[in-house]
């Protein structure tokens, strides 16, 4: 629909037909006449243009990107792999002194490699690829792959995962698709493509020299290149998610682990905006998890028909996958805050903890206080179940020129988290500290009567 949306844009301003302007011999009366049929037409035209023009300004113009965007999955690739060589030994180069050799810091995640590399699919690629596992120290949380076979995984991600094999699995078969499929070759060569499509048209526009409406669309066309990039990077993310969901269910690990990554990461290193994953090259986790339901049951199919007992499978059986419902605030009570939601799992049986954080914040971005929590075992079933937590801040005698912020977060048993909440403000005009130290909460966990 906004395809069709710009193609109108476009073609109304490069081919609207030009109206004859009034001449000085045209009565001055009638303009002001309120009926006149010629003040109407031009009010109309004026108000079409900056509605126009507005919508080009809001709206990437994506006649040259979309073409290519679609072409981008399906483009030939070069036989050869020098190109993802000489970017593979750059990249190396530019990393320097900052990425080190794997050892022996992770051997299971040294075990889930070597397992999902001996994947027969994977293989049958016969790519020229010596496969090679490594470490940096850049707290990012976060792990990359070079397009030579090279996977770089931060400490910090992996002493969050572990001795956690499907999670370990979820992250590395992710990380070797995008090898395996080429995907940095596939984004270099729609980015080229892309500009010399931008460069012709630039050319072709020189001979409409000084025309505003020329002018205005190819405005539009220099806002496509980020856009359209931004978009193809990601649908190669979704790509990634399902080659590496399908090649961890023939290695023997649940597609539920993939999931299971999406809800730690997300809670970990926290959920970008709807807003903010437009100008990302990665989706959000919530999206990556609604993408991936399609491949999801072909993976499920495909592990279940090698493992009917996931229990005796290399990645064991399946994680716990809580699913954390919308907060509902309920601060009338001036005493108290009522934090209300939904639970439920899949896969339940796993202890779990709920946890609620409390911070001080004086309303600077960034200036928060220590962290006050306190935790409370929970169960969770197949179904939804309301959860009910009732606050009582702690005191502060500055309280009145602070704003409270809080989140719950769902614990596993391994303390990692699987469920985080949006934060939530406490304006202190609607609540008041009654608990005399920064520990003392009361939390009360309810469940309705059936």
């Amino acid at each position: 629909m906004l395809q069709e949306c710009y193609s109108r844009v476009k073609r109304w301003l490069k081919f609207r037909p030009i109206h004859p302007t009034k001449t000085a011999d045209s009565p001055t009366d009638i303009a002001r006449h309120p009926h006149n049929p010629v003040r109407k037409e031009g009010m109309r035209e004026i108000g079409l243009e900056l509605g126009l023009t507005l919508l080009v300004l809001l709206c990437p113009l994506e006649t040259v990107a979309e073409s290519l965007y679609y072409q981008g999955g399906s483009v030939q690739l070069p036989p050869d792999y020098e190109t993802e060589f000489a970017a593979g030994s750059a990249e190396r180069s530019r990393l320097g002194t900052t990425v080190s050799a794997w050892g022996d810091s992770f051997p299971i995640a040294t075990e889930v490699w070597r397992a999902l590399l001996q994947d027969s699919v994977l293989t049958g690629l016969r790519l020229p690829f010596r496969w090679q596992l490594a470490l940096v120290d850049d707290h990012s949380v976060n792990a990359c792959s070079l397009p030579d076979g090279v996977v770089i995984v931060d400490r910090g991600l992996a002493k969050l995962l572990d001795s956690n094999r499907g999670l370990w699995a979820a992250l590395l078969s992710h990380e070797i698709s995008h090898v395996a499929h080429r995907h940095w070759l596939r984004r270099y060569l729609f980015e080229s493509r892309l500009q010399q499509r931008l460069q012709n048209y630039r050319a072709a526009l020189t001979r409409f020299d000084g025309d505003g409406r020329w002018q205005m669309a190819s405005l539009g066309e220099q806002m496509d290149p980020p856009a359209a990039t931004l978009k193809f990077a990601r649908e190669l993310e979704l790509e990634a998610d399902d080659e590496g969901m399908m090649l961890m269910a023939r290695s023997g690990f649940h597609p539920d682990f993939a999931l299971a990554i999406h809800h730690l990461l997300g809670a970990t290193v926290g959920e970008a905006s709807s807003f903010e994953a437009i100008f990302s090259t990665h989706p959000r986790w919530i999206t990556r998890d609604r993408k991936s339901q399609k491949t999801y049951g072909s993976a499920l199919e495909e592990f279940t028909r090698r493992w009917p007992d996931a229990a005796s499978s290399p990645g064991g059986g399946p994680p716990t996958l809580v699913f954390l419902g919308e907060l509902k605030l309920d601060s009338r009570i001036k005493t108290r805050l009522t934090v209300s939601f939904s639970l439920h799992c899949t896969n339940p049986g796993q202890p779990l903890t709920s946890m609620l954080r409390i911070y001080q914040s004086s309303g600077r971005i960034g200036d928060q206080g220590g962290a006050v929590s306190y935790s409370e075992p929970t169960a969770c079933s197949g179904h939804d179940e309301k959860r009910t937590l009732t606050i009582s801040l702690p005191q502060n005698e500055q309280f009145d020129t602070y704003k409270w912020k809080g989140e719950i977060l769902i614990l596993g048993s391994e303390n990692l988290a699987l469920a985080r909440s949006h934060l939530f403000t406490i304006h202190s005009g609607n609540v008041e500290p009654q608990s005399p130290s920064p520990g003392s909460m009361a939390f009360k966990d309810s469940r309705p009567s059936f």
